[in-house]
């Protein structure tokens, strides 16, 4: 028979063979038989780390620094794996990790420094694999014959069927019964032209609010135009989908010709909606793949120009990458994992991903602590694969480039487990393989540009470490010599050319040409009608554009010249970029790095395959869209540089000469040497700083770079000057020529031994030139951008902080990224509607965007109200510039300036702007008031002409405001649409949701939409000492004691001090106005209020001892249980069934002169159905008495009954029975046993 005993604390339990102990919170030792029926010790932290079980210490038992030397044992034998080499050389070398010696013992041989390195020099560079390029080939030892073979590549770029411009504005808003179409396109030929029998991905994005009917639509217009039907796709939206990305596939026919039309549309009633979306159409399966962009094109590496190989050794598990599932923590500790549980009574897992080759064989092993609580599955990303269960196995990859396998960490008990796994390895084959820890390697091949393509096929190939450029890339802007053509009057479009680039000579091809925001189009030159787009490769090789005079603003009086002076202001102010084919081509080499790492038994991957190094290896360009870019310098060319330099310093440290008779250490002016070139490379290692905080693009890369190359340039400074030295010394001192000869030789191997850095050096050279070419194409020179920038700009870096130190140019746009109340900031149109009868109103819509009616006030363009340089200044002179269009019937447009001082508005201002249309950019200067004031606000008021119907007006582009007279000053790009987030001694602001922060693994775990939304991914902590957080006036989610100070012993979710909902472990409470209403208890609910009420007014009522269920409100009509036990079903407050505690029951009432009476059912010890037959006619011979079907079915015999004493039953079957001995009419009683129930007699209850 077990016992229980229990200390007074209740932290001592004895329960038969197991003894444990506990502090408040949790168990801390526990000695004798466990869960699995073994018989162990097992000793916890505070925190609920296991400290030791019977397998020995664990990690988390050794919380100090005790482990001594006489600790280990003499037999100990430490693998040098497990130690951290870097640190012992450190160690010994006195904070340096070069050992410096004169004389190394290298092979038992104790040889002089110089002969030694030779020796180890060539065996780290034959170490690794080498990588050597010949004409054709790249050589790698460990493929087929050593040869490595770069195969033919093409480029691609990425191609939206359905530009940005086609598009009208992308947010509207309505106000309309009917049904509004957004985004449509227009039908036009050969514009948005498509591949028959060809793949395609449907992207769109919609944006709306109150919609009650929305879709997208897509058609398609075939050669048969008659069959309407074919090629449309129609999407029914829901009021859930708005922000939501769709993907959906459609494959073209034969007979497709081009996109006729793409539209968002939504109906509404009387009230505004806003409207909007993003629109893509890309060749090819994009459903499962992420979308890059949702504008123009953009090549396949556009985000980096390098392909990468990764060579991995035998196991492919990669135990550092383990990922938890939000209810689950994994802790890694060398080669293990200890997967903790965190809710009871689930099976819950961590989770590590691995590619694998689809169809092959593959064997995971383990070893595991809990044999009860854990097991590992193999799974995919569409689902389960295999349970490989508590040992491991094989299994077979399937169709699947990629597995995830599961570390369990059940709680099938309200137990917390810890689960440990150790040694887990994933190795190719059907058999369990010896464990090695998981080893990687990197290795870039790198490109200039990215690989390229055009939709007719013609593409950038790398082929034979050669890259063959087809397709040029160019902004429409650089053009120096465009020519005006021709005007179509009935399309208002003016035509120019230009031959600047550089396009072959041949028929007109649509597919030749990409275009970013216009159509790409055939050779309209021979053609009465134009287009609005861009071609190029015709009969003339010259590159054409056409565009609306709504957009250039050309007349009829411009010359040639000015025609195309404002196409030039257009494309300035709206860049274009194209991509098209080269006349002639252009020829590149392939960068490849000296080195790959190659690992026994080990495995290459490029592309997100794995390939065994024995077979032949193709490298790919798809770059960015599905390879990571990295950067490392391998541990062999650092090794060996290191010991390079430790080799030099060694030399030239410990060499004397005789001069004069005197003995001289060259030491002394090599230490003053070194300090020289140090001294030097801090400079320019700080002007290189300051280039890469410029451009923003040089950054881990550039860093290694400069380490290395500082290092290099040392080395060949202080060999040279330590060379001058000696032969100055050999010149004068003839005594000494010896030795002078001798130390000659030295550095003559020293510079023979320098041959391999110096190809190095070389190739790190051409790489900075590289990156000095690239940042000369963004800045003219170091100076010319800071100047740019801003008139002083420093950056100072130090061991611990980055520190930088701006201060802006007078001319800026005090507007930036603010241009308006909502932020918008790629321009703006405004319309009214309804009749306006002409008054001194001004109109403007309150939110300071889009759409508006007349019967809105101005609207709100700036506001600010900060001090310093972004508040304008009091009787200065600003300038505020504007490209607009406004129609006709607009009488009046203008600026409305309000000036406040605190609440208070102080005074105000007009400026009148310009009517008509202003594409050109034009300013206004006025003179601020002379008054005191700290908010500066800025209106732009419209007022339109008496009798008009409506009317609009467009801005192109944002508007500026500038200090000084400084005509029509055009912001910069990033003063305009950059500005998502602002720095300033106010703190940090991002604004449109822009902010987005990763973890290791890429993924998400803070961030902010344009909505206002903000997600957190993974835990969100408070303050331990005062753990709250506020929602907004006294709500909040607390875990403190009243007055939020301090830790409590609960958490709580409140809307103020008297009303919350509690929750500790004991129970769940909900307060209002300070008193517990309901409190839930693990096996029973407290609750206090007497009336529970449901939907349609249904209650539970609970008083004077009395409970009842009523189904409404006002009617007593329901269930009602009394103090003594009485249960009563009530129908309109009268008790129709009543029963009593003693057992009896009066049930089946009736309404006899008004009053409502009970009646007792019939009680009986067996289960009996019975019927009853009137006036059955029978005869004195016989008469054959047939029993309902029905009443049959539920009876499995019966017993009769008549009327008259002188019937007799003479006998009975299934279906009837036979009667005699009367002539005339009787009735008949008919009993039955239940089917199912004939051996019941009474039934047990209670």
């Amino acid at each position: 028979k077990k016992f229980r005993i229990k200390s007074d604390s209740g932290n001592l339990l004895i329960i038969d063979n197991t003894i444990q102990i506990k502090d408040s919170t949790r168990g801390r030792v526990q000695i004798g038989k466990d869960a699995s029926n073994d018989y162990n010790m097992y000793v916890w932290d505070s925190t609920g780390k296991l400290m030791f079980d019977a397998t020995g210490l664990k990690a988390d038992g050794i919380k100090n620094k005790i482990i001594r030397d006489d600790m280990v044992s003499d037999t100990a034998n430490i693998s040098g794996n497990k130690l951290n080499i870097s640190s012992v050389v450190t160690s010994i070398n006195n904070g340096a990790t070069t050992i410096n010696s004169s004389k190394v013992l290298l092979d038992g041989t104790a040889q002089t420094l110089d002969v030694a390195f030779n020796t180890l020099t060539t065996k780290v560079d034959s170490a690794p694999p080498s990588i050597t390029i010949d004409s054709s080939i790249t050589k790698l030892d460990g493929a087929i014959d050593g040869m490595l073979k770069i195969n033919s590549i093409k480029g691609n770029t990425l191609q939206n069927v359905l530009p940005k411009v086609i598009f009208l504005d992308a947010i509207k808003t309505y106000s309309t019964t009917s049904t509004v179409n957004v985004g449509l396109i227009s039908e036009a030929p050969e514009v948005f032209n498509v591949k028959p029998n060809t793949e395609y991905t449907l992207i769109f994005k919609a944006n709306y609010t109150n919609l009650t009917l929305s879709y997208f639509y897509l058609a398609m217009n075939y050669t048969n135009t008659s069959d309407v039907n074919k090629g449309v796709h129609y999407q029914t939206l829901t009021s859930t989908d708005s922000g939501k990305i769709f993907k959906i596939k459609y494959t073209t026919t034969s007979d497709i010709k081009k996109v006729v039309s793409v539209f968002f549309g939504g109906k509404e009633g009387s009230v505004d909606i806003q409207t909007g979306g993003y629109y893509m159409m890309l060749e090819g399966d994009w459903t499962n793949k992420e979308i890059p962009y949702f504008e123009g094109i953009r090549s396949v590496s556009e985000n980096g120009e390098a392909s990468e190989i990764v060579s991995k050794g035998e196991n492919l598990l990669d135990i550092n990458k383990i990922k938890d599932s939000g209810k689950t923590r994994s802790d890694v500790v060398g080669d293990t994992v200890t997967v903790s549980s965190f809710e009871a009574y689930a099976w819950l897992r961590s989770s590590v991903e691995c590619k694998v080759k689809p169809n092959t064989d593959y064997y995971c092993d383990f070893e595991i602590s809990d044999t009860t609580n854990g097991f590992v599955n193999i799974n995919t990303p569409l689902g389960f694969l295999k349970d490989l269960g508590i040992k491991g196995g094989t299994f077979n990859s399937g169709n699947n480039s990629k597995i995830i396998i599961g570390l369990y960490a059940t709680t099938t008990t309200a137990k917390i487990n810890n689960v440990t796994y150790s040694n887990l390895r994933l190795t190719e084959g059907n058999t369990s393989k010896p464990y090695e820890p998981y080893k990687e390697h990197r290795q870039l091949i790198t490109l200039t540009n990215p690989l390229r393509g055009l939709p007719n096929g013609v593409r950038d190939t790398a082929k034979e470490n050669e890259v063959t450029r087809n397709v040029g890339k160019g902004n429409l802007v650089n053009g120096d010599s465009w020519n005006w053509e021709r005007y179509n009057a009935s399309t208002s479009l003016d035509e120019f050319y230009t031959r600047y680039f550089s396009v072959p000579i041949g028929s007109p091809n649509v597919l030749a040409t990409i275009c970013d925001t216009l159509p790409a189009l055939t050779d309209y030159y021979t053609g009465p009608a134009l287009l609005e787009g861009v071609s190029t490769s015709n009969a003339y090789a010259v590159t054409r554009i056409s565009l609306s005079r709504n957009k250039t603003g050309i007349t009829d009086t411009d010359d040639r010249i000015q025609k195309a002076v404002k196409l030039k202001a257009w494309l300035q102010a709206n860049p274009v970029t194209i991509y098209y084919q080269l006349a002639t081509p252009v020829k590149e080499p392939i960068s490849v790095e000296q080195y790959m790492k190659q690992f026994k038994d080990g495995y290459f991957l490029t592309e997100g395959s794995l390939i065994n190094p024995i077979i032949d290896l193709t490298y790919s360009t798809s770059l960015a869209s599905a390879l990571s870019t990295m950067k490392e310098v391998t541990e062999s060319n650092t090794t060996a540089l290191n010991i390079q330099q430790g080799k030099i310093d060694s030399l030239i440290s410990n060499t004397t000469i005789i001069k004069d008779g005197q003995t001289i250490q060259l030491k002394d002016a090599y230490n003053s040497t070194v300090a020289t070139v140090d001294s030097i490379n801090s400079v320019i290692s700080s002007h290189t700083s300051n280039i890469d905080a410029l451009t923003g693009q040089v950054t881990e890369v550039e860093t290694k770079t400069n380490e290395v190359r500082r290092d290099l340039d040392g080395i060949v400074d202080t060999v040279s000057k330590t060379k001058v030295t000696a032969e100055s010394a050999l010149s004068t001192a003839t005594e000494a020529k010896q030795t002078a000869d001798g130390f000659t030789q030295r550095v003559s191997n020293i510079e023979t031994n320098y041959a391999t850095t110096q190809a190095m050096n070389s190739a790190i050279s051409q790489k900075a030139d590289s990156i000095k070419l690239e940042v000369s194409k963004d800045f003219v020179s170091k100076n010319d951008a800071i100047n740019t920038y801003a008139t002083k700009a420093s950056m100072e870096l130090t061991e611990s902080q980055l520190r930088l130190d701006f201060f802006s140019i007078d001319i800026i746009n005090l507007l930036s990224n603010s241009s308006f109340s909502n932020r918008e900031t790629t321009g703006w149109n405004m319309s009214g509607i309804g009749l306006y009868a002409g008054n001194d109103n001004f109109f403007m819509p309150t939110d300071g965007w889009r759409a508006f009616s007349l019967t809105s006030d101005r609207g709100l363009l700036y506001q600010k109200g900060m001090t310093g340089e972004r508040l304008p200044k009091r009787n200065s002179q600003y300038t505020f510039s504007l490209s607009s269009i406004t129609e006709s019937n607009i009488e009046t447009f203008r600026l409305y300036v309000d000036y406040k001082l605190g609440s208070n508005y102080v005074a105000n201002q007009l400026i009148n702007l310009k009517t008509g249309y202003n594409i050109n950019r034009y300013s206004v200067t006025f003179t601020t008031k002379d008054i005191n004031y700290d908010t500066f606000l800025l209106y732009i008021e419209v007022k339109p002409k008496a009798g008009t119907t409506g009317y609009r007006v467009f801005s192109i582009g944002l508007p500026c405001l500038s200090k000084g007279e400084n005509g029509s000053y055009t912001a910069r790009q990033n003063e305009v649409i950059s500005g998502s987030t602002e720095i300033d001694a106010n703190g940090v602001t991002i604004y449109n949701g822009a902010i987005d922060v990763r973890n290791r693994a890429g993924n998400s775990v803070l961030k902010g939409d344009a909505n206002g939304n903000l997600m957190v991914r993974g835990n969100l902590y408070a303050d331990p000492a005062n753990p709250i957080l506020h929602l907004f006036g006294g709500c909040s989610i607390d875990a403190t004691y009243n007055n939020e100070q301090g830790v409590g012993s609960a958490v709580r979710l409140k809307w103020d001090e008297n009303s919350y909902i509690r929750i500790d472990t004991g129970s769940t409470d909900i307060y209002q106005n300070g008193i517990a209403r309901f409190r839930f208890y693990p096996n029973y609910l407290d609750c206090k209020p007497p009336t529970i009420y449901f939907a349609d007014q249904c209650k539970i009522y609970a008083s004077a001892g009395t409970f009842r269920f009523y189904i409404s409100k006002s009617v007593d009509t329901g269930i009602r249980i009394s103090p003594d036990g009485t249960i009563s079903f009530m129908i309109a407050g009268t008790p129709r069934h009543v029963f009593n505690t003693n057992g009896t029951k009066a049930g089946g009432t009736i309404v006899v002169d008004g009053t409502t009476l009970g009646m007792s059912p019939i009680d009986s010890p067996k289960v009996l159905l019975e019927d009853v037959l009137f006036d059955i006619d029978i005869q004195e011979e016989g008469t054959t008495v047939s029993l309902d079907s029905t009443f049959l079915k539920t009876i499995s015999t019966y017993a009769v009954f008549c009327s008259n004493p002188s019937v007799n039953i003479v006998s009975k079957d299934k279906t009837s029975f036979i009667v005699r001995g009367y002539n005339g009419k009787v009735d008949f009683r008919v009993i039955g046993y239940r089917i199912g129930y004939e051996e019941q007699y009474y039934q047990v209850v209670g």
